[in-house]
């Protein structure tokens, strides 16, 4: 059951440390399942990785061990058939093993060391326009995270999925079997309204939950959130949610049982009108910080800047690529493409210190990026 977002999922995963580790990076498009088991391409692929984990590998029982838990992880993920780009594995000796389907755009890879490899699906996660949909619902409210134009749900530990998980079916009863045949006629009129006014504080309690739930979740990864339900159920929630300044949009509709990809078409001319409202909001923010002489422009200087925490937001180029390193403070311009694109490296060291970051080529032209300080 994820109780985390993909990011902070694969942070965990690199800070394990345990003998050897193995992480694959494979396109399952490229491959598949037939009725005699794999087919050409996916055998073909299962050799390749066999012959690596021979040559890397030493004892014979760990080459088995990694074999076989791959080989497993691999007919799983082709079994559940995700449309999605890639899917990265990770084994180790006492780390059984997770897989992940991300709708990233990833070269084939396979690494064995002594340590998980995460920074190839982080670069490109963190391109991504990232979000939370939360989908309320009386039977069936459901947690998204957007990356991009997909929506991936999660199963997170704790959440309601209906009223009746926080609700007891004595206090529904109680509010639904008041006797009304014993009340005068001018009483009845009265009466439906206090059992409304009780269901919908019996619903209010409900959201609450909801609430207490995913506000770590939200305020942790620092993502805007989308809330989707009835006219009725987003009053309530705005009348009492407390992420209001969280929160970027309602969209009212009955989606509780709809597929992701339906959901994804609502949501998306939602962050599309939020990524024009940011162009606004970050050119006004340039223009002042320019002003004021709080821009740092080069690499060295915005990597320090990250370091000292003086910063308020980075703007970065998702056109420019500038293969390097950075080595104890020192920012390496190799311009070797087996190299990491510093840009993406800027990207996480921003991820990894909450300082906001946004891409946009057209603000900053032919600058690889812009890092606005503290006022």
């Amino acid at each position: 059951m994820i109780k985390e977002l993909v990011t902070k999922h694969l942070e965990e995963i690199k800070k394990y440390e345990g003998g050897t580790c193995l992480t694959i990076y494979i396109n399952p498009n490229n491959y598949s399942l037939t009725e005699n088991g794999l087919s050409e391409a996916s055998k073909k692929l299962v050799e390749i990785i066999n012959k690596q984990i021979e040559q890397q590998i030493e004892e014979p029982e760990k080459q088995t061990y990694f074999k076989e838990r791959f080989l497993s992880m691999f007919k799983d993920c082709l079994i559940s058939k995700k449309k999605y780009s890639i899917v990265a594995h990770f084994i180790s000796e006492e780390f059984e093993g997770v897989y992940f389907h991300l709708p990233l755009e990833v070269e084939e890879q396979i690494f064995i060391g002594k340590h998980f490899v995460i920074e190839p699906l982080m670069f490109n996660l963190l391109r991504k326009d990232r979000y939370i949909v939360l989908v309320i619902s009386d039977v069936n409210t459901r947690f998204f995270e957007g990356v991009g134009e997909v929506l991936l749900e999660h199963q997170v530990k704790g959440l309601p999925k209906g009223i009746k998980d926080v609700v007891s079916e004595y206090e529904l009863k109680v509010i639904s079997n008041t006797p009304l045949e014993l009340l005068g006629e001018g009483d009845l009129e009265i009466i439906e309204r206090s059992q409304e006014l009780q269901k919908e504080a019996m619903f209010v309690k409900y959201l609450k939950r909801v609430e207490e739930i995913i506000t770590p979740i939200v305020e942790e990864n620092m993502l805007d959130l989308i809330v989707i339900g009835t006219e009725q159920q987003i009053k309530l929630f705005q009348e009492n949610t407390e992420l209001n300044d969280k929160i970027i949009a309602y969209i009212t509709g009955v989606l509780d049982f709809a597929g992701a990809e339906e959901i994804a078409e609502v949501v998306q001319p939602v962050i599309n009108n939020l990524k024009e409202k940011n162009k606004e909001q970050l050119k006004f923010d340039i223009d002042n910080a320019e002003y004021a002489g709080l821009i740092s422009d080069s690499l060295e200087q915005i990597f320090e800047d990250l370091s000292m925490q003086n910063f308020t937001k980075l703007i970065l180029n998702p056109e420019q690529t500038i293969n390097g390193y950075v080595e104890n403070g020192t920012v390496v311009v190799t311009n070797d493409p087996s190299d990491y694109n510093l840009i993406d490296v800027l990207a996480y060291e921003a991820y990894k210190k909450n300082c906001p970051f946004f891409w946009n080529k057209e603000l900053l032209q032919d600058k690889p990026a812009i890092l606005i300080r503290e006022w």
